[in-house]
């Protein structure tokens, strides 16, 4: 195992991984749904790790080389585990409605929490 390094990105999330490891460029979304859109060239969903721990989403895996590298001359593509935590605003479910990998994209939906929505309307 090697030491995780973390590297803060954004509001939305920490990066933790070694320097040299592949981490997957993301894109978040907020609107009636939180989604996050995760690049993951190779993997399948079997392959990730997805949990959730109160607000904080945590995707975990391991993209490998698909080949022996001892006689490799040039290596320009990332590889290795990847660990990425995303704080999920509360106005959203705790329990996403979509997990899906299709065509080397990961996708997470978190749709908006009905009971959130009711108590803030009966505030007003």
């Amino acid at each position: 195992m090697y030491e995780s390094h973390q590297v803060s990105i954004d509001s939305s999330g920490l990066i933790m991984a070694r320097p040299d490891s592949f981490l997957p460029n993301t894109d978040i979304i907020a609107t009636d749904q939180y989604i996050i859109y995760m690049d993951v060239p190779g993997l399948t969903k079997e392959e990730i790790i997805v949990y959730r721990q109160n607000v904080v989403t945590i995707i975990k895996g391991i993209r490998k080389r698909p080949y022996n590298s001892e006689k490799l001359e040039r290596s320009e593509r990332k590889y290795g585990e990847f660990a990425l935590s995303f704080k999920i605003p509360e106005i959203y479910e705790r329990k996403w409605s979509l997990f899906s990998v299709e065509n080397g994209v990961l996708t997470i939906i978190y749709d908006k929490d009905k009971d959130d929505q009711i108590v803030r309307q009966k505030k007003e």
